[in-house]
């Protein structure tokens, strides 16, 4: 659920409200700056880990494809040699 912002009414605030208010949300605005660009880093080290698992998969697919075809080769070469006997 979102939080439903409520903007107070500045022009009653005396200076020290003022300087507290504007120190507070210079503070707050310098986090959620920093929270963004973490949570930006992160999302690209999550997603460059995702690529290099799929690309491993990939790789071992191919590998076991290959070892499938030779196996098969292999016994498809030897029942001929057993037919020709």
């Amino acid at each position: 659920m979102s939080e439903e912002l409520h903007t107070p009414d500045y022009s009653k605030f005396s200076e020290d409200e003022i300087e507290a208010e504007l120190s507070k949300s210079k503070t707050d605005l310098h986090r959620k700056v920093r929270q963004q660009l973490q949570t930006r880093d992160a999302k690209k080290e999550a997603a460059a880990a995702y690529r290099e698992q799929l690309t491993e998969m990939t790789e071992e697919i191919e590998r076991l494809v290959g070892v499938i075809d030779v196996l098969l080769a292999e016994k498809k070469r030897r029942g001929a040699m057993l037919r020709s006997v």
